[in-house]
């Protein structure tokens, strides 16, 4: 599996010919699964793959399993938000938080399951801040973290805070035997 990341809250994920996507912000990789973790009512006038998820819910695309769980308290009339899970991709379970801003109740932890690998919205507002951030990881207890829409000033708080250390990565190349066996691992990865 490869992991890159695009700015905001873009990731590609590739396994093989499989590409998934968190919202993106152009048409250019034609992902096999496109992940929208924030929508409006209004579907898209120009749909970036017709394998478009959006909503609560669960899926099977291309043998990969997503379970979208609703932040009611988080969505309005006008937008939704989702954090999703996806199992499936070389057996490692991902969890976009995507456009999270508070802290998370334990029935969606729960509903989140077990999670190797946690896409995390870490910048302070709009987004979680790193107080919000830590007590998210202490709920799920991922083995990697990776931030999005971090700043580098954010990074370097928000990784003193956990008591990690870690340097900026173009990309993240990753088998399932490779995950922490104990503790967690935050990897940064350079915008592209």
């Amino acid at each position: 599996m490869v992991i890159t990341y695009h700015g905001d809250n873009f990731f590609r994920v590739q396994s093989g010919s499989l590409i998934l996507v968190s919202d993106a912000t152009n048409d250019r990789m034609k992902p096999d699964i496109f992940l929208k973790t924030i929508s409006s009512s209004i579907p898209p006038e120009n749909a970036i793959s017709e394998n478009i998820i959006d909503s609560a819910g669960e899926f099977d695309i291309s043998g990969v399993s997503i379970k979208g769980v609703q932040i009611k308290k988080e969505s309005a009339e006008k937008f939704v938000k989702t954090v999703f899970s996806v199992s499936g991709i070389e057996n490692l379970r991902l969890c976009f938080l995507g456009h999270l801003t508070e802290n998370i109740d334990s029935e969606v932890v729960e509903k989140i399951g077990a999670v190797d690998i946690l896409f995390l919205p870490v910048g302070n507002p709009p987004f979680l801040s790193i107080e919000n951030s830590v007590k998210i990881i202490k709920q799920i207890s991922p083995k990697i973290i990776i931030p999005s829409f971090h700043g580098k000033n954010i990074s370097v708080e928000f990784l003193k805070n956990i008591g990690q250390e870690s340097s900026v990565e173009e990309k993240l190349v990753l088998k399932s035997k490779d995950l922490p066996e104990r503790g967690m691992k935050v990897v940064v990865l350079k915008n592209e």
